[in-house]
C-alpha cells in the first residue's frame, strides 16, 4: 500500500486529473478480470457469457451536494475500464461524479430504474423487479440491458467517503 501511495503521489505531480486509490483498485480489478475471461462473465439463465470488456460501477457520495437532497448515493458507470490509463479512468469518473452530484444522472438506464423504484408502490415495484429478473434470463434481453448498463463488476467503498458521525446516514459499510 505504501508503494501504491508513493506511486500516486508521483502521478499527482504531473498534469491531469487526480488519481486516487479507488482508481488504482478499479484499474487492477479490470486488468485482472480481463486476464481471466471466465471471471468477467455474466450468468444468464443457465449459461455463462464472457464479456469482451470490463465495466465497473462505483459509488458516488451525494451528501452535501445538490443531488444529496433526494438520495445519499449514486454510482458511476465506466465501461471498457481495462483499456484506460489511470488518468483516463480518473477523468471519466470525475466527469460522472460532477454530473451525479449536480443532480443529472449520467446513465439513463440507472435513472429510469431508480425512478421506478422510488415512485411505484413497493408491492408494484417488487412485481416489476421480479418480472425484470425473469426477463434477464433471456440472453437477447440481457444483452440489450448490458448495452445500456455495461457493468460486469462493482467496486464499492462508501465507508471511506462518509464520515462516521454524519447525521442521517442510513448505511455504512465497505466491500470489494
Amino acid at each position: 500500500f505504501r508503494a501504491a501511495q508513493s506511486y500516486l503521489a508521483e502521478l499527482s505531480k504531473g498534469e491531469g486529473p487526480k488519481v486516487s486509490i479507488q482508481h488504482l483498485i478499479c484499474a487492477a480489478v479490470a486488468r485482472a478480470l480481463k486476464s481471466v475471461p471466465e471471471a468477467n462473465a455474466r450468468i444468464i439463465g443457465q449459461r455463462i457469457f464472457p464479456q469482451a470488456h470490463v465495466g465497473i460501477a462505483m459509488p458516488v457520495n451525494l451528501l452535501g451536494h445538490k443531488a444529496g437532497k433526494s438520495r445519499e448515493l449514486s454510482m458511476t458507470v465506466v465501461s471498457k475500464v481495462e483499456t484506460m490509463s489511470l488518468r483516463e479512468l480518473a477523468a471519466a469518473t470525475q466527469k460522472v461524479v460532477k454530473q451525479e452530484r449536480s443532480g443529472q444522472m449520467s446513465n439513463p438506464f440507472l435513472r429510469h430504474m431508480l425512478n421506478i423504484s422510488e415512485y411505484l408502490p413497493q408491492s408494484v415495484g417488487n412485481r416489476f423487479l421480479n418480472r425484470f429478473d425473469a426477463l434477464m434470463r433471456n440472453p437477447t434481453f440481457a444483452q440489450k440491458v448490458y448495452e445500456l448498463f455495461p457493468i460486469t463488476t462493482g467496486v464499492t467503498n462508501p465507508g471511506s467517503v462518509i464520515p462516521p458521525d454524519l447525521e442521517g446516514v442510513l448505511f455504512r459499510g465497505t466491500s470489494i
